[in-house]
């Protein structure tokens, strides 16, 4: 037929078939038998020995290892016993150096202490050198004025010595017993020996005076004690700067 001759003519080229429509692919055929006998196959069940098995097993808890515990433990607490030893350390040196902070404190506190004590000794002695510097000051002006006063006396006097006015008076009766001398003279005479026995006293005065300037007392005693004041103020002062 015309069908089969084409069927022929691909086979002789080779090439593929076009799918025939009025073909369909059919299922293969299976034995009711062995069908059924698949279906009604049922599932495996477990063995109950094997699952008695697993029981015993999950029962069976390993024994813990006291000597690996123990060890552990021993480890820790050796862990422990570092850190407070080494928190004992820290306070200790805390605490040494709190110490050493009071005693500085009260180091600190004593010396104060001592440098008010030099610092009062110090201002009593200087108002002790300041009433000595008064005294002192006092004498000073106290012999100016008498050697002031002896300068006016003496140049009022005008002689130094009783021996020199008595001279004085001895030339000027001579004069009048042995010379010629008019009313006028003679009282002028008269007048001046009156003044010079007035003077008399007065060098004796005048003689005093020089004996009181020369032994007056010039305040040596008080230098001293200034002197004596000024190094122990050295003193207490050199205390301070230490």
């Amino acid at each position: 037929s015309h069908f089969g001759s084409r069927v022929k003519a691909r086979r002789l080229v080779n090439l593929p078939l076009p799918p025939n429509p009025s073909f369909e692919a059919m299922p293969p055929k299976t034995e009711p038998k062995a069908k059924a006998k698949a279906e009604a196959k049922p599932k495996p069940k477990p063995k109950p020995a094997k699952k008695e098995e697993a029981e015993e097993e999950v029962d069976k808890v390993q024994a813990p290892d006291r000597e690996a515990f123990d060890a552990a433990l021993a480890k820790i607490q050796e862990t422990v016993d570092g850190f407070q030893a080494e928190q004992r350390k820290l306070g200790d040196q805390i605490k040494e150096r709190s110490g050493g902070k009071d005693d500085f404190f009260t180091q600190k506190a004593g010396f104060r202490s001592q440098l008010d004590e030099f610092s009062a000794k110090i201002d009593v002695l200087m108002e002790r050198k300041a009433e000595i510097n008064k005294g002192l000051g006092d004498k000073r002006q106290e012999a100016t004025d008498q050697r002031q006063e002896l300068n006016k006396l003496k140049k009022s006097v005008g002689y130094t010595n009783e021996s020199e006015i008595d001279d004085r008076i001895r030339s000027i009766e001579w004069t009048m017993s042995t010379e010629s001398v008019s009313l006028k003279q003679e009282k002028e005479y008269l007048k001046e020996i009156s003044e010079l026995k007035k003077r008399r006293p007065q060098v004796a005065k005048v003689k005093g005076m020089e004996t009181s300037l020369a032994s007056r007392d010039t305040g040596g005693n008080l230098k001293e004690q200034i002197g004596s004041i000024n190094e122990e103020m050295a003193l207490y002062r050199d205390g301070k700067r230490q």
